[in-house]
């Protein structure tokens, strides 16, 4: 079982990746109906970057988030981590 500090830290990172994601999707959305828009774009550029840094520290310290981003040396890891209703 994790302590609780390193419980903390992983549902904190959580937090960070599904708020960049919700706003990488609301980006999504926007581009859709104005692709030229270059402001709009570069922050939608940084918010993936941000993401994709955040799921890569996220998978070194915690497993992947998905069973499709798995590595073949730790394969199946994904499970050791809380199940949702285990979270708190």
């Amino acid at each position: 079982m994790e302590n609780n500090n390193n419980s903390s830290q992983r549902e904190e990172l959580l937090e960070q990746i599904s708020a960049l994601e919700f706003v990488i999707a609301d980006l999504k959305l926007f581009l859709d109906t104005h692709p030229c828009n270059q402001e709009v774009l570069k922050v939608y550029g940084d918010y993936v970057r941000q993401s994709k840094e955040l799921r890569e520290k996220f998978t070194a310290f915690y497993g992947p988030l998905m069973a499709e981003t798995y590595e073949p040396e730790n394969y199946w890891a994904w499970i050791k981590n809380p199940w949702p209703w285990d979270a708190n």
